[in-house]
């Protein structure tokens, strides 16, 4: 029930209005990822949030069709933590990046290639892993 109210809580977050929100249409996939950030010691989240939001979000939306937000939770069960959501058009679209199994697809390894160095300077920052749940918009 938690991760429902956590779910709720973002896109409802996203639909409020505010200049970056996103109308979600039937059939939008939302992939909610739950992430474990390693920060480098000389890396601060503000630096890492500043990067990912003019590098890797405008590069994401360019080469691989995905709306990306980062996001950082306020309190609740998993209160200090941080996220990402992607927002595709519909799982065809983003079936086209990724398989079944979660693994990217030989479209997304052509991609990412185009925006290498953009990849590389986050990881510099800052490396993560996660755990998620791709939501189809009903």
């Amino acid at each position: 029930m938690k991760s429902v109210s956590i779910i709720a809580f973002f896109i409802l977050l996203l639909t409020s209005g505010t200049s970056i929100a996103q109308t979600f249409q039937e059939g939008n996939l939302i992939g909610v990822h739950t992430l474990r950030l390693n920060l480098n010691p000389d890396v601060t989240f503000n630096e890492y949030k500043a990067n990912f939001k003019a590098n890797v979000a405008p590069a994401m939306k360019e080469y691989l069709e995905a709306e990306v937000y980062l996001l950082r939770s306020a309190r609740g069960a998993d209160a200090n933590s941080v996220g990402i959501i992607y927002i595709y058009e519909s799982d065809a679209v983003r079936s086209k990046y990724w398989n079944q199994d979660g693994s990217p697809s030989e479209l997304w390894q052509t991609q990412i290639a185009k925006i290498q160095d953009i990849m590389d300077k986050n990881n510099e920052l800052g490396t993560w892993s996660s755990d998620y749940n791709d939501w189809i918009v009903q």
